[in-house]
C-alpha cells in the first residue's frame, strides 16, 4: 500500500463532496421554500469542512465542473497533504474506511435516484436545453460496492474509479435546478449526512475531536454574519446535545451556538445603546461596592440588594475602565464602547468557554470608569467561618508566573491549549482580547485550603483565568463574510434568503463560473457596502485609545513602532506567542535578557535565543507553535486579513501535537 497514493484519492473525494455541497448551496440551484433544507445541509457541509482543515486539506484544487483537460488532469499536491499520509502509514485499514465515508456523501447528494425516492429531491433541466448536452437520464448511476478488496492496489483502483463516477455526475448539474417532489423526506437526507460525517470523525485519531470542533466554529463564524441566522442554530445544537456521544460529528454544535451568542453581541456592537439598555447593565451602585488599596485594589466587597433584600457581603473581583480621553476629559463614545465590552461578559457563555470568571454587573464610578465585577470563582466569595468576606487578602489572586510551583509539563502544555482555544473563540465571535499577558493570568487561592491568604496556601492551578479586558473591543474586519457570488449562506437571514430565492433563474449551460479561478473578495455587511479600501486602512490606523496604551515587550513590533496602529488578530496571537513562552520557560518576558534598542531587534533577539532554548525544554512541536506566533506580522491587504483570521485555531492544532 501506498499511503500517498491512498491520501490523494481521499483528498480528490473530499473536494467531490465539496463541490455537491456547493451545487445545493447555489442560490440559482434552490427553490424558493428550501430555506431550511439549505440551513441544515450548510451546517452538515460545515461539519466536513472542519474535518478536512484538521487534515491541512486546503480548498480543493479541482472546480466544480471540469471546463478543460488541463483543469481535469490536474491533481492536489501531494506535498499538502502530509499529515493525512503519515497517518495512513500508521494505520493503512483506515483508508478504506475513510474513502468510503466520502463516497457515501457525495453519492448522497448526486445519485439522482436516491434523490428522488429517499430524500424528495428532484433536478429538473433548464427549458432551452441546448442540442447535444446530456439529457439528465444520463447522469452516470454506477453501483457504489463497498466490499473490501482482496489487496491494497484493487482498493485504491476501487476508490478511483468511484471518484471519477461521482465526478462525472457533476458535470450535468450545471444544466439542471432542483426541487422538492416530497418535502417531508428531506430530514432522511439530513440523517444520512450526520451518519457519514460520523463515519468521518471516529476514523479520526483519539484527541482530534476538539480541534475538529474548534475548526468548525471558526470556519462557521467567519462565513456567516446574520444575528437572525445565528440564533436558528440553537435548534440543531439542541438535537445534538441530546444525542449525545451517539453523534460524535455533531457534538461540536452546542459549542458553535455557545459562540455564535457572542457574536450575535458583536453585530449589534454598531447599534447606539439606549437609557433603558444602559440602566440594565449598570445594575450595582458605587454605594454597593467597598473597594480595596494597594495590593487588594481589583477586589471589593459587594453589598448590593437582589429581589428588595440586601444580599450578605461578597467578596468580588473588579476590573475598571477610563472613559477619559486624551485631554483628560469624558468621553461618551469610550463610555458605551466599555458598556458593550460589559454586555459581552455577562453572558454566561465567557465563563464557560473564555476561562473568564462570571460578570455579575457594571458599576459606574466617580472616578469617570467603569468597574465590570466579576464573581469569585468557587465558593471564595461568601463569608464562611474564619474567612469573612471582608479580609480581601486571602481572596487576593496570584498572577500565574508569580506562583511558588513549578507545574508539570504536561500541565503546561494543557493550559497552552486553552489559552490558545480560548482566544480562537474569542476572535471567531467577532472581539479581540489586546491585553494577553502573563499579569492577567490568575490563579486564586482555593478557601479550604491550610494558610489561606498566606503566601502557604493553596493555589487552583485547574481552574487558571483570563482577565485583562481594559481594552478589548469589537474587532471592524470579523464583519465581512467570505463568500462568492451567488453561493446562499445557510444560515443567512430568512427574508434575504427569501429574496435572493425570488430571483433565482435557471443556469444556462455556459453560465456556471469557474469558482477557482477568481479571488472573490470579502463583502461587508450592507451598511458598509459603499466603504472603500481606504475607508477601511484609515479605520485601521485610528485608535481612540491610544493615550492608555504602553506598548511593551507583550505587544506586537508593529504596534510598539506605530501606537496609532489598529489591532487586529495578529498582534493578539503574537501577544499569545509571548504568553507561551513565558509558560514554557516559567520566566516572565521582563527577566529575560532582550536588547530592546527597537521592537523589531527585539523579537529577533527573543525568536533567536529564548524560541530556540525553549525547544530543549518543551519540544519542537511547542517551539514551533510559538515561533509561528511571534514571527506573525500584521496583514497590511484584505487577503492576508483574510488568511491571519482563524490563525488561533491553527496554533490550536499544532499545540494538540504536543506530548510528554
Amino acid at each position: 500500500m501506498e499511503p500517498a497514493s491512498f491520501a490523494l484519492t481521499i483528498v480528490s473525494l473530499y473536494s467531490t463532496c465539496r463541490d455537491c455541497y456547493i451545487y445545493f448551496s447555489d442560490v440559482r440551484n434552490a427553490p424558493r421554500s428550501a430555506i431550511a433544507l439549505l440551513r441544515e445541509v450548510g451546517i452538515q457541509e460545515a461539519i466536513l469542512k472542519s474535518w478536512g482543515a484538521y487534515w491541512e486539506i486546503s480548498r480543493h484544487a479541482s472546480i466544480i465542473f471540469p471546463s478543460s483537460k488541463s483543469n481535469q488532469s490536474k491533481e492536489p499536491d501531494q506535498t499538502r497533504n502530509g499529515k493525512l499520509t503519515e497517518y495512513l502509514a500508521r494505520n493503512p485499514f483506515k483508508a478504506q474506511g475513510l474513502a468510503d465515508a466520502l463516497v457515501l456523501i457525495a453519492e448522497a447528494l448526486s445519485n439522482r435516484e436516491r434523490l428522488e425516492k429517499e430524500y424528495g429531491i428532484r433536478l429538473e433541466t433548464g427549458s432551452r436545453e441546448q442540442p447535444g448536452n446530456l439529457a439528465l437520464g444520463d447522469v452516470p448511476n454506477t453501483a457504489m460496492t463497498t466490499i473490501l478488496a482482496p489487496s491494497g492496489d484493487e482498493v485504491l483502483s476501487r476508490m478511483k474509479a468511484q471518484e471519477r463516477a461521482l465526478r462525472s455526475r457533476l458535470g450535468v448539474f450545471k444544466r439542471c435546478k432542483w426541487a422538492f417532489n416530497g418535502r417531508e423526506k428531506y430530514h432522511n437526507l439530513i440523517g444520512d449526512l450526520k451518519k457519514y460525517n460520523d463515519s468521518l470523525y471516529m476514523l479520526c485519531p483519539d484527541g482530534a475531536f476538539e480541534t475538529m470542533q474548534l475548526n468548525l466554529v471558526v470556519q462557521y463564524l467567519t462565513t456567516h454574519s446574520s444575528a437572525a441566522g445565528l440564533r436558528k442554530l440553537e435548534a440543531p445544537a439542541w438535537v445534538a446535545e441530546k444525542a449525545g456521544g451517539f453523534s460524535p460529528s455533531q457534538q461540536g454544535l452546542p459549542l458553535l451556538h455557545d459562540i455564535a451568542e457572542l457574536k450575535i453581541l458583536k453585530l449589534h456592537s454598531s447599534e447606539t445603546l439606549s437609557k433603558r439598555e444602559e440602566q440594565s447593565l449598570l445594575t450595582i451602585r458605587q454605594q454597593e461596592l467597598h473597594i480595596g488599596k494597594g495590593s487588594v485594589r481589583n477586589l471589593a466587597v459587594c453589598t448590593r440588594k437582589t429581589e428588595g433584600r440586601r444580599r450578605r457581603p461578597e467578596a468580588v473581583y473588579i476590573e475598571r475602565k477610563s472613559f477619559r480621553n486624551a485631554e483628560g476629559k469624558p468621553d461618551s463614545t469610550m463610555r458605551e464602547s466599555i458598556l458593550k465590552l460589559g454586555r459581552l461578559l455577562q453572558s454566561p457563555v465567557c465563563a464557560k468557554r473564555l476561562l473568564c470568571l462570571r460578570c455579575i454587573g457594571l458599576a459606574e464610578l466617580e472616578s469617570d470608569e467603569i468597574g465590570i465585577v466579576f464573581e469569585l470563582p468557587g465558593n471564595l466569595g461568601p463569608s464562611i467561618l474564619r474567612f469573612p468576606a471582608m479580609d480581601l487578602a486571602a481572596q487576593k489572586a496570584v498572577p500565574l508566573l508569580l506562583a511558588r510551583k513549578l507545574p508539570g509539563l504536561e500541565w503546561r502544555f494543557d493550559l497552552a491549549r486553552k489559552l490558545a482555544r480560548s482566544i480562537a473563540f474569542l476572535h471567531a465571535s467577532g472581539w479581540l482580547h489586546k491585553n494577553i499577558r502573563s499579569s492577567a493570568l490568575l490563579l486564586f487561592p482555593t478557601k479550604d485550603a491550610d494558610g489561606i491568604g498566606t503566601a502557604a496556601a493553596d493555589l487552583d492551578y485547574d481552574n487558571p483565568i483570563l482577565l485583562g479586558y481594559e481594552y478589548s473591543r469589537p474587532d471592524e474586519e470579523s464583519g465581512r463574510v467570505k463568500s462568492a457570488p451567488h453561493i446562499l449562506r445557510p444560515n443567512d437571514d430568512e427574508e434575504e434568503m427569501e429574496n435572493e430565492l425570488h430571483g433565482a433563474t435557471f443556469i444556462e449551460p455556459g453560465d456556471v463560473p469557474d469558482v477557482r479561478t477568481p479571488h472573490f473578495k470579502n463583502h461587508l455587511p450592507a451598511s458598509d457596502s459603499d466603504s472603500t479600501d481606504e475607508d477601511i486602512d484609515r479605520l485601521r490606523m485610528r485608535s481612540n485609545r491610544v493615550h492608555q496604551i504602553n506598548p511593551t515587550l507583550h505587544h506586537i513590533p508593529a504596534k510598539r513602532a506605530n501606537r496609532d496602529l489598529r489591532y487586529t488578530h495578529a498582534c493578539d496571537v503574537y501577544s499569545l506567542g509571548i504568553l507561551l513562552l513565558e509558560i514554557g520557560l516559567w520566566t516572565r518576558i521582563e527577566t529575560l535578557e532582550i536588547p530592546d534598542e527597537d521592537p523589531y531587534s527585539a523579537r529577533r533577539a527573543i525568536l533567536a535565543d529564548h524560541v530556540s532554548y525553549l525547544a530543549f525544554q518543551c519540544g519542537s512541536v511547542y517551539a514551533d507553535a510559538v515561533r509561528e506566533c511571534i514571527s506573525l506580522d500584521p496583514g497590511e491587504s484584505e487577503a492576508e486579513l483574510e488568511a491571519q483570521a482563524d490563525l488561533c485555531a491553527r496554533i490550536v492544532a499544532k499545540l494538540a501535537e504536543c506530548r510528554v
